[in-house]
């Protein structure tokens, strides 16, 4: 079996490693991500700051909302600073339905900012 296989597209690599001690072999799937736009991770930087914007409006502490949403606190604090473009599917349901907020509105929202923003940057240069 070879030791590292890339498939034709380069989407998925796979890896073969042996562990020396046990002879187990464990087989490495990765795959590759498409780069994200301006508009992506703009829109992930404004889903993490509408999130921020109702927690602190339902005065509840980021520990409680990952707390009730079954979601880590690091990643609740990582969503809300942009440090995660593009949390998760899941994550964000959670953390919505934690705030009693519809995706959809959530969404919406974001999209809107996500505008505004780029507004102001384009009116700025």
């Amino acid at each position: 079996m070879p030791d590292h296989v890339v498939s034709p597209d380069s989407t998925v690599s796979t890896r073969t490693q042996r562990s020396p001690a046990d002879k187990n072999t464990c087989i490495v799937i990765s795959m590759a991500r498409k780069p994200l736009s301006e508009e992506e991770q703009e829109h992930g930087r404004q889903l993490g700051l509408l999130l921020a914007e109702r927690r602190a409006a339902r005065r509840r502490s980021a520990s409680e909302l990952a707390r009730e949403s079954s979601v880590s606190i690091d990643a609740v604090r990582s969503i809300e600073h942009g440090r995660v473009p593009t949390p998760t599917f899941l994550t964000v349901a959670r953390l919505a339905a934690a705030l009693e907020i519809s995706l959809d509105q959530l969404h919406a929202e974001a999209v809107t900012a996500a505008a505004r923003r780029g507004n102001e940057g384009q009116v700025a240069s």
